[in-house]
């Protein structure tokens, strides 16, 4: 994803961003990225149950140790600098590690593919080498199948904290979902496509894919 990014084109859209009003100033006005942008650009529900927010550290510790099959004592072990578990994340080589092998369950490493698959396209963490665990929750503790929540509205809400946090004064990386962002742009601003002309509409695909 990173690979594929233009990295001059969102900033300066960052650089636009205003957090007290989740809109992007532009000289002709006020816009920002609405639910049906989301509906539109990447095919995700808006509509359905509610993804929650953050549960407590101990909830998340707790997810974490049974899908990675570690104690609490293991998520504290240094690797490198850090350790393997902080509130902002989780080492992505260990999850890997920890739940492709052989011996664990089907349904456990279906958790951790779809762990690493909404941490890595969804709520992408800044430092690029982490996994976010806040919404393990909902792929662990609840009866509710992943498909009937509304990642789409989650993953908007992520983008807007996440662009108010790279607004701000000093701030030098950016989280989010940024394949919806420099979609959105090109959907909007066709004059920064990589490629003039008319796209190709077909309303029964994405419009990007995550």
């Amino acid at each position: 994803m990173f690979k594929r990014l233009d990295w001059p084109l969102i900033s300066a859209f960052v650089e636009r961003w205003q957090p007290d009003t989740n809109t992007f100033h532009m000289p002709f006005g006020e816009i920002t990225i609405l639910l049906h942008d989301v509906y539109n650009i990447l095919r995700l529900r808006v509509a359905g149950n509610m993804v929650s927010t953050t549960p407590s550290t101990d909830v998340l510790r707790d997810a974490c140790s049974v899908t990675m099959d570690m104690t609490p004592d293991d998520l504290s072990e240094v690797c490198g600098t850090k350790t393997i578990w902080q509130g902002s994340g989780v080492l992505t080589d260990k999850i890997f590690e920890s739940t492709l092998a052989v011996d664990r369950d089907f349904s456990e490493q279906l958790d951790a593919y779809l762990w690493l698959v909404l941490g890595g396209t969804l709520f992408v963490d800044k430092s690029g080498n982490r996994t976010h665990p806040s919404f393990l929750h909902e792929l662990c503790h609840t009866d509710v199948p992943i498909n009937e929540y509304a990642w789409g509205t989650a993953a908007l809400a992520y983008l807007y904290r996440q662009l108010g946090t790279a607004s701000r004064k000093g701030a030098d990386s950016i989280a989010g979902c940024l394949t919806l962002l420099q979609a959105w742009i090109y959907e909007y601003f066709s004059c920064f496509r990589p490629q003039q002309g008319t796209l190709t509409r077909d309303l029964q695909i994405p419009r990007a894919s995550a």
